[in-house]
């Protein structure tokens, strides 16, 4: 439990800090409203409640958002399609060799685009099919499979890892 120590001074006149009356208590001055504790300690109000209720609020909003966020992109036929079929490595790496290696290299460790080692451990599944299908990052072109190609893509990605 925290304490406040306040310590003020009184006025020649009597009247105390701006005209209210104050309290003495063992040699401290406090306000009239709070109780002697402690010797010279006054009890915080709300405080640390206060600030606790506000972090809980506000990670209460941003999982809302991230929930409402991921279930809108869960939401789009395209990757709701793609992620209902099951990809074929082989065919991804197929897939990926021709449409990828060039910017990405041939293994995936990267040329003009970044290495794509691991990239499942940075990236959500969601988060891969739209980094494709939309070419967020420039020069990455925008690319989009139909829903078995994409899946089989997805799968291979999702496979890579450093050796």
């Amino acid at each position: 439990m925290s304490y406040i120590i306040l310590h003020l001074p009184i006025s020649s006149s009597g009247g105390g800090i701006l005209g209210q009356k104050v309290a003495k208590c063992k040699e401290k001055l406090i306000f009239p409203s709070a109780a002697c504790v402690n010797s010279q300690l006054v009890k915080p109000k709300f405080g640390l409640y206060r600030f606790l209720m506000v972090i809980i609020v506000v990670l209460f909003l941003i999982s809302t958002f991230l929930i409402t966020f991921h279930l809108a992109k869960m939401s789009d036929p395209y990757i709701k399609e793609v992620l209902s079929l099951q990809g074929n490595v082989s065919r991804g790496y197929e897939i990926f060799q021709i449409n990828c290696a060039a910017c990405h290299g041939q293994f995936a460790d990267g040329i003009v685009g970044p290495s794509l080692e691991d990239v499942s451990h940075r990236k959500s599944r969601i988060s891969l099919i739209e980094q494709v299908i939309s070419g967020k990052t420039p020069p990455m072109p925008k690319f989009q499979p139909d829903y078995q190609a994409m899946a089989d893509l997805l799968v291979y990605l999702e496979n890579l890892s450093k050796n």
